[in-house]
């Protein structure tokens, strides 16, 4: 929020983007604050390093009794929303008109239920939803804590949340790292590759727009999404847009998806997908 015209009678207020202060938790060399889109090359440096040190353990870290299982049996936070969509609904249950009955701040918390109607799938989150509106009635951000070698969530009420994830993290992560290879670290640098190149492609008002090394055959602007048919680096570029749908089907895709990335990689392997494909 910005005052405008101070010590007039036009002074007022305004909502708006500013620019952030540089925190003290930056890393800085002689004073001078270091970025890292000048410095791609050491950080995938780095990456590879630790990606084939822990292939190399591979078989010590999936053992039974190994330091890797034990560091999942610590609590982590779980965030089921942004901190940023807690205080927006704070911010609207807070208004006076909403104070002075209890039924009205009650209704503006309701809100946090609406995502949960009309999916079945998500019955299982439903105490979730109990423990966020009573700490909202705090004015609190609500904190969920799990075990990383759990399925279950333990609420603060001390309520047990059965089967909330489809897997625990452990098991997921041993998965991960039993599929480690050379492959797959090309893969994954080419996304560390890929955010940096998005990043220096955005413009001064924040909108993404396409490397101008291609020439796009066809492209469309829909809102803030930069829908391209490309080549098979400019796939990569467009990956953060399509993690929102791939998430929303729980990692299966559709025909009508497959046709997408097909047209935007044709020459990739989609084999392992089409399984799945509904």
């Amino acid at each position: 929020m910005t005052w405008q015209h101070i010590n007039t009678d036009g002074l007022g207020y305004r909502y708006g983007r500013v620019k952030a202060k540089q925190g003290d938790n930056l890393p800085r060399f002689e004073e001078q604050y270091l970025s890292p889109d000048s410095n791609v090359e050491e950080i995938v440096d780095g990456f590879q390093s630790v990606y084939r040190l822990l292939t190399s353990h591979r078989e010590q870290l999936l053992a039974p009794d190994s330091p890797f299982r034990e560091i999942f049996t610590y609590p982590a936070r779980f965030i089921l929303r942004s901190t940023m969509h807690y205080m927006s609904v704070l911010n609207s249950a807070c208004h006076p008109d909403c104070l002075r009955e209890g039924i009205d701040f009650d209704i503006q918390l309701d809100v946090l239920s609406r995502p949960f109607l009309h999916d079945k799938r998500r019955l299982e989150l439903w105490p979730l939803v109990r423990e966020e509106v009573a700490a909202c009635w705090r004015t609190d951000v609500p904190k969920f804590t799990a075990r990383g070698d759990s399925d279950s969530l333990v609420l603060p009420s001390g309520e047990t949340a059965q089967a909330c994830f489809t897997d625990s993290a452990f098991n997921q992560s041993q998965q991960n790292l039993s599929h480690f290879g050379e492959d797959d670290l090309c893969w994954q640098v080419k996304l560390i590759r890929g955010r940096w190149m998005r990043a220096m492609q955005e413009d001064s008002s924040g909108m993404p727009r396409p490397p101008s090394t291609t020439t796009s055959r066809w492209s469309r602007w829909t809102g803030r999404n930069w829908w391209t048919r490309r080549s098979r680096w400019d796939a990569v570029w467009n990956a953060p847009q399509f993690a929102k749908p791939m998430a929303s089907r729980d990692g299966w895709f559709s025909r009508a998806y497959l046709r997408v990335t097909n047209s935007l990689c044709g020459q990739w392997n989609w084999n392992s997908t089409t399984a799945g494909a509904g």
